[in-house]
């Protein structure tokens, strides 16, 4: 995030997102392929890159630049996006893992990623004008949508500096929260599986569990 976080405001999001959801799929049928834990444990890292670009930072940019107003129904909808992912694909993993294997799984997976990664080729652009649209609740002459659109500007060129920013105290609290919060997230799924495991709990069991 601190590599692109600057730079990806001015980036055509119509390239980035495929190319981060192309190397995102590779990674992970990669890691169907990999020979030993040294090479996963490279191809995540890699993974984690490439989440940065196809979702993490550009989906926010995105709906910036689409939204005037409902920006923060936007926000809440692409993320309860992810919960709805999980939904749906933890059953399907768990279905192909009992039949094939987690190597398959993992294939499966990517090309799956791959595949939507050509298609948002074809569907998203950076910004509406592209397609001669306006953002939503930016209406030309419209005095209710000018306003709204005022009151946009207005609170994007306020506020603090990057570098403001991090002479703040809350700044810092915010950001340790964010890092306390994605730890404890990312290994309650990662270390959950292997412990339920060892009580014996079924496969199928696990990924419902997950799922909640």
């Amino acid at each position: 995030n601190l590599i692109f976080g600057k730079s990806i405001g001015k980036a055509n999001l119509r390239i980035v997102m495929p190319i981060g959801g192309l190397v995102g799929g590779l990674s992970i049928i990669c890691m169907g392929l990999f020979p030993n834990l040294s090479f996963y444990y490279i191809i995540s890292l890699i993974l984690g890159v490439t989440m940065v670009l196809g979702s993490a930072l550009t989906a926010p940019m995105l709906i910036r630049n689409w939204f005037v107003s409902k920006r923060g129904l936007a926000m809440g909808l692409q993320v309860a996006g992810v919960g709805l992912g999980s939904a749906v694909f933890a059953p399907v993993c768990n279905l192909i893992i009992s039949k094939a294997g987690f190597q398959t799984a993992f294939i499966c997976f990517g090309l799956f990623i791959l595949l939507v990664a050509v298609l948002s080729f074809f569907i998203i652009r950076t910004r509406p004008e592209e397609v001669g649209l306006l953002p939503y609740g930016k209406n030309e002459g419209d005095p209710v949508s000018e306003n709204v659109l005022a009151d946009a500007e207005k609170a994007q060129s306020s506020g603090f500096t990057l570098k403001e920013s991090m002479s703040q105290a809350p700044f810092w609290f915010l950001v340790l929260f964010a890092m306390a919060t994605s730890l404890v997230a990312t290994n309650i799924t990662s270390q959950t599986p292997s412990y339920l495991s060892k009580l014996e709990w079924s496969a199928s069991t696990i990924s419902l569990f997950l799922m909640g």
